[in-house]
């Protein structure tokens, strides 16, 4: 393996191309290989040689869904370094509250407080889990200190093909859709834009900062089982790229944002602010010197604050039994954020790097090589 080196992750028959099937191929790079946002690699064999390098590999072909089903599906990732279980505990409670089906989630390296709760999930039918093993390695060189950046556009892509609902919701696990008023579902929501938009395939949300500590510091697990942060979030102005949700089967190329291109001539559309937000869930949201923006948001229904705490508080009990779990999460991102500013010492921008200072500080778990989840170097 050298720095030029290809890892071939999967490979598709693509059924949803008006223009025909074909095959197509994910694989992923080091960061200095591939292009940080997309790279696109299109090579037409028309029975002559081209002026290429060839390496003979053998992988099998998946084929993409070819029916799918009436509702909606999110998919997560990719999980590196992931400790914030109470953060995704209310991401699938309030994905649930919304009507998503099942949520897909891609993890690498999380704590044992994360994977109880993605087995939790996984036996109740709402997590799919997908294990994304670490890049082959050796004593000479270890791409993954610097591969996360095209990594998580290798996952936005195979989203497209593991996702086998009618919509698909890209996201990270600190990102909600929130439906006004909840006076609908959002598979409600998006069907009447179906209906109307007939060129319609991609669902953008403005994206809104909300200021939400899930956790008191330090952390006390009885005091956190109240959850009265969920009680009043606030919201405030704040600029950044939309979320979207995409109809998967006329999505061509991802985006961590939003789709970049559609089959069928398909388009975005930007979903009005009145009918739903996307919310962006950070401690440093809050700003005690600005205006809140929609002082009127709630989590939950009015009547249905406190019944809707006692559940998601009683499910958390249920997970983690008469364990008390550990909350580490302020002290990760503090170290992250230090070995981020480390240039040059392998620990790039993003997580997968940063080994030596990371490492030592969860009871983590690594997900390791399946038949249904491996790389192969070319």
């Amino acid at each position: 393996m050298d720095d030029d080196a290809v890892y071939v992750y999967k490979a598709y028959y693509d059924l949803r191309d008006p223009a025909g099937p074909r095959i197509r191929v994910l694989l992923t790079s080091n960061c200095s290989t591939l292009a940080s946002n997309q790279t696109v690699l299109d090579l037409r064999i028309e029975g002559k040689s081209i002026g290429i390098g060839w390496e003979k590999m053998t992988n099998g072909v998946e084929r993409s869904p070819s029916k799918y089903t009436d509702d909606v599906s999110a998919c997560i990732g990719a999980l590196h370094w992931f400790n914030d279980w109470p953060r995704l505990i209310l991401y699938v409670e309030m994905a649930r509250l919304n009507g998503i089906s099942r949520i897909l989630v891609t993890w690498q390296s999380i704590s044992k407080e994360v994977k109880a709760v993605i087995d939790y999930y996984q036996q109740r039918g709402i997590i799919q889990p997908h294990p994304w093993p670490l890049l082959p390695f050796n004593e000479k060189r270890n791409p993954n200190s610097n591969v996360y950046i095209a990594s998580h556009n290798l996952f936005t892509q195979h989203c497209n093909f593991w996702s086998s609902s009618k919509y698909t919701f890209l996201s990270d696990v600190d990102e909600l859709l929130y439906m006004r008023y909840h006076n609908k579902t959002l598979f409600e929501l998006l069907e009447s834009w179906y209906r109307k938009k007939k060129d319609i395939a991609g669902f953008k949300f403005k994206h809104t900062p909300l200021a939400l500590k899930m956790a008191s510091n330090p952390f006390e697990y009885e005091k956190f089982l109240e959850l009265e942060p969920l009680r009043k979030p606030l919201t405030y102005e704040g600029w950044r790229f939309p979320k979207s949700i995409f109809l998967t089967e006329y999505t061509q190329i991802s985006w961590v944002h939003y789709p970049r291109e559609f089959f069928a001539k398909k388009k975005n559309y930007e979903i009005p602010a009145d009918e739903a937000l996307y919310f962006h869930l950070r401690e440093n949201f809050e700003d005690a010197n600005a205006t809140v923006l929609y002082p009127d948001v709630q989590l939950f229904r009015q009547e249905e604050v406190d019944q809707r705490i006692w559940l998601i508080a009683d499910t958390i009990r249920d997970i983690f039994q008469d364990t008390v779990p550990k909350y580490r999460t302020r002290e990760l991102y503090a170290a992250m954020g230090e070995c981020r500013k480390r240039k040059g010492k392998k620990c790039e921008d993003a997580s997968v790097g940063c080994w030596d200072a990371l490492s030592g500080m969860d009871d983590w778990i690594y997900a390791a090589p399946t038949p249904n989840s491996y790389y192969i170097p070319v």
